[in-house]
C-alpha cells in the first residue's frame, strides 16, 4: 500500500478507498463524472504514466481506461448508466 499510496499522493488524489476482497486491488470510489473527469485528468497529464491503448474500453454505457508504468497500474471504470464512477489501482507483478 506505501507505493500505492506514494503513487496517488504524486497525482493529488486525495480521495479514501478500500482493498477489494482479495486485497489486489485499492478502489476509490469516486463521487460523479465531475471527479471522474478530473481524475482522467491526472492521469492523462502524468508524464510518467502511459495509457495502454490495447486495453481501452469505450461505450455507451461504461468506460474503462488503463494507465499504467513499471510500478503501478490505474484502471479508471464508469458505468454510465448507474452513474458510477471509480478508481483502481494494483501494484505491478
Amino acid at each position: 500500500m506505501d507505493n500505492i499510496q506514494a503513487y496517488l499522493n504524486r497525482l493529488g488524489i486525495t480521495e479514501d478507498g478500500y482493498w477489494s476482497d482479495d486485497r489486489s486491488y485499492y478502489i476509490i470510489p469516486l463521487s460523479d463524472s465531475n471527479a471522474f473527469a478530473r481524475t482522467y485528468t491526472k492521469l492523462d497529464q502524468a508524464d510518467w504514466l502511459h495509457l495502454v491503448e490495447g486495453d481501452l474500453s469505450l461505450q455507451e454505457q461504461f468506460s474503462s481506461l488503463m494507465y499504467i508504468n513499471n510500478d503501478v497500474v490505474f484502471t479508471l471504470k464508469s458505468d454510465f448508466l448507474n452513474d458510477k464512477y471509480y478508481l483502481e489501482v494494483r501494484e505491478e507483478l
